[in-house]
Order: C-alpha cells, then sequence, then structure tokens
C-alpha cells in the first residue's frame, strides 16, 4: 500500500550562470498568490488524483496510485547550482518518491511530466530519489535510501536507517 502526501511543496529554484549571475525562481505555494509558477498535475495510476488540500499538494491518498507534478520552464542556461526546497511528509506503506530536472530536449518545457517513483532514472535528466520502502534482502544496509539519477542510470546511492523520513512529521 503506498500512501504518500507533500503537506507543503514550495518549491524554489535558483542559480548561477557559467558566466555571469543569474536568478531563475520557480515558486508555487499553492496559496494562489501572484508570481506563482504554472504546474500541470498528472494522474498515471489508480484515482484519485493529487489536489490541493488546504494550501498544501496531495500526491497519493491511496494504493496504487503514480501522481505526477511539473512546474513550466522558468529559464534556460546553464547553472552552476540548483536549489530546490519543499516540506513533505510520508505515512506508512509508502514506497517514497522522486524529484527531476528535467532535460527539457526530451520532456518539453512546460506540460505533464514522466512517470517518476523513488527510482527516477530519465534520459538526459537529473533526479535524486527517496526511496522508504527496504524489501528484507537490503535490511543489513538500512530502511531508507537515497539514490542520485544522472541520465537513466543510478550514479550514487546511500541506504540509512537514520533517515527518518517515514514518521508522518513534516520535513
Amino acid at each position: 500500500m503506498r500512501t504518500f502526501h507533500i503537506l507543503k511543496l514550495f518549491c524554489v529554484m535558483a542559480g548561477s550562470v557559467f558566466f555571469g549571475s543569474v536568478t531563475a525562481a520557480t515558486i508555487q505555494d499553492f496559496q494562489g498568490g501572484a508570481g506563482q509558477t504554472s504546474y500541470t498535475l498528472t494522474q498515471y495510476g489508480a484515482a484519485p488524483s493529487a489536489s490541493i488540500v488546504s494550501d498544501s499538494l496531495r500526491m497519493l491518498s491511496t494504493s496504487s496510485q503514480n501522481n505526477v507534478i511539473a512546474f513550466n520552464q522558468t529559464d534556460t542556461g546553464l547553472y552552476r547550482r540548483v536549489v530546490a526546497e519543499w516540506d513533505f511528509s510520508i505515512v506508512s506503506g509508502a514506497d517514497g518518491f522522486g524529484f527531476a530536472l528535467l532535460n527539457d530536449t526530451t520532456y518539453g518545457t512546460t506540460g505533464a511530466g514522466p512517470v517518476i517513483g523513488e527510482e527516477p532514472s530519465l534520459t538526459g535528466s537529473f533526479a535524486a530519489g527517496f526511496d522508504i520502502y527496504c524489501p528484507d534482502d537490503y535490511q543489513k544496509l538500512g530502511s531508507h535510501e537515497i539514490s542520485l539519477h544522472f541520465d537513466g542510470v543510478e550514479r550514487a546511492n546511500k541506504w540509512s536507517s537514520f533517515i527518518p523520513f517515514l514518521t508522518g512529521k513534516v520535513w
């Protein structure tokens, strides 16, 4: 059974171009104010779809769901640094979630994003996976995993029992 909630998703991305300094922001707090980045919610699994509840984005509420939020591209260019921030909560039964910076040639600059999960290996893209489901044969490594992916391949991961995602608290 999967149950995953993002209680508050406030995503801020900023960076410095290789020559000079530029700040681009992708901002969404789901309160409907000015300056919010447009996004697309897509339902790839069973109902219900993702929804806004009390100024928060609820991605999943039952098992067999795979919902995605994709933000419209807000800037182009090369960046040395990208900062992404969001608050989330995961409750018992979840597998985890993924976050990706998508290759716009492959995935476009607006509209629905691809299906991703806790192991987000996507062509030409950088992604991070947050996995809280640990199969029995991995118990010795820890119960939660953070993984980094680039161009469709997992490049690094860290299993740990000290990553306390599964608490129902907001992180």
